[in-house]
């Protein structure tokens, strides 16, 4: 088996817009945001359907004859992307896709896997550019990637092996993802537990109630918070100096803070706020992916985001942080969001909402036993990854060995 290694120009059309029949129907299409899709399997079927009209700008095409790949950090290195025949009929998706339609003689199954081996990914990934948690491939320089392409025959035969041996392997990251996000939805039922007990939620028209001896009061968020306010220009000293947060910064559901850059290592260059040490930070953008956090030193967070004190003579920040951590605060931060094109919360909205609020002994209880199951789950979580990080290895070393097995140069 040989193979010729020819550039990906030559074996895939880039961005093939829709034709005529689709720009003048009068039918609804599918959308698919970033979300709803998967590692080249079937997207999520949680999608909208749009008017055509509203598609034709600002989204990306797509035919059930075409493969995509996300080509956004993190979800380029993730694996995103999308093989055709896993859609029923012409669809759109977000513009963060980079669509190939395979040229007479590709196969569109052995193209996919292309696209998900090292002999790709490894070049793409070098292209990046973009600033702080935001970079992109860049499709000029994909185009002159050169892969190893049989003949149609052999890429079909390749294909059917690589789905043969890589069927079981999928099958387990498939039961290590689950597991995986059985371990956060139990985080959250948890927080929810302890910061609002089930029983609050009955008790409308009531300011105070005692659960297990305990007493709680009802207020809201805007009654015992304030917000800072007044933006500083990340550009110029003291602040580009100081550690910038941004939603992309903190893990979902738990608070952590994954990585710190400066303003300045992040290229920021619009309004910021400062945050003291010790400040909730708390993400209005996308409120339902829960992502709040406290700064661990003076610093400055995102526009999109609210830098937080708690009242002392009623919480602390902690204790808040744990409450925008539920589900509860989930639950409602979604009723209050989703009419809005980019799901935010403003300030009014946040201020009005409902909060239960028990004694600070309570509030301290709580405190460490929610820092101590979540750094648990953390450490449950770490080892699985790990696993579901072997399994993918296997996988990218196995695609990349059948790949070129006929592509020796």
């Amino acid at each position: 088996m040989s193979a010729q290694w020819i550039k990906l120009r030559y074996l895939a059309d880039f961005n093939p817009g829709p034709p005529n029949a689709v720009r003048n129907s009068s039918e609804s299409f599918p959308l698919y945001p970033m979300e709803a899709i998967n590692n080249f399997k079937a997207p999520n079927t949680a999608i909208s359907h749009e008017p055509v009209s509203k598609l034709l700008s600002g989204y990306s095409y797509l035919e059930p004859r075409d493969v995509a790949y996300a080509k956004v950090t993190p979800c380029f290195e993730n694996g995103k992307g999308i093989i055709g025949t896993d859609l029923q009929d012409p669809s759109f998706a977000t513009t963060e896709l980079t669509v190939l339609r395979p040229k007479p003689g590709i196969s569109q199954r052995y193209l996919a896997y292309l696209l998900q081996s090292p002999l790709f990914k490894n070049q793409a990934q070098s292209s990046m550019t973009g600033a702080g948690g935001l970079k992109r491939v860049s499709e000029q320089f994909v185009k002159d990637i050169k892969l190893p392409v049989p003949s149609f025959r052999e890429q079909e035969k390749i294909a059917d092996q690589l789905d043969h041996e890589l069927a079981e392997i999928e099958a387990s990251i498939a039961d290590q993802n689950q597991l995986l996000n059985l371990l956060h939805e139990h985080l959250k039922a948890s927080i929810s537990h302890h910061v609002q007990p089930a029983e609050l939620a009955e008790q409308a028209g009531v300011s105070e109630i005692t659960i297990d001896g305990i007493s709680w009061r009802r207020t809201t968020v805007g009654r015992v918070t304030t917000i800072n306010g007044g933006q500083v220009d990340p550009r110029v000293e003291p602040y580009a100096s100081m550690i910038l947060i941004a939603p992309n910064h903190i893990e979902t559901g738990t608070g952590r803070i994954l990585s710190s850059e400066t303003a300045k290592e992040q290229g920021a260059d619009s309004g910021k706020y400062v945050a003291r040490r010790g400040q909730l930070l708390f993400s209005k953008i996308r409120p339902t992916l829960l992502k709040s956090t406290i700064a661990p030193e003076n610093c400055l967070c995102s526009a999109d985001m609210y830098a937080i004190s708690a009242d002392e003579n009623w919480l602390t920040n902690k204790f808040l942080m744990y409450y925008f951590l539920s589900k509860n605060f989930q639950d409602t931060a979604d009723i209050n969001s989703e009419r809005v094109a980019m799901p935010k919360l403003n300030k009014e909205t946040l201020a009005s909402t409902t909060l239960w609020i028990p004694n600070f002994t309570k509030q301290n209880s709580v405190e460490e036993i929610l820092k101590k199951e979540i750094s648990n789950t953390l450490e449950s979580v770490s080892l699985l990854k790990k696993s579901i990080h072997l399994n993918k290895e296997k996988y990218n070393i196995i695609i990349k060995e059948n790949l070129k097995q006929g592509g020796s140069r």
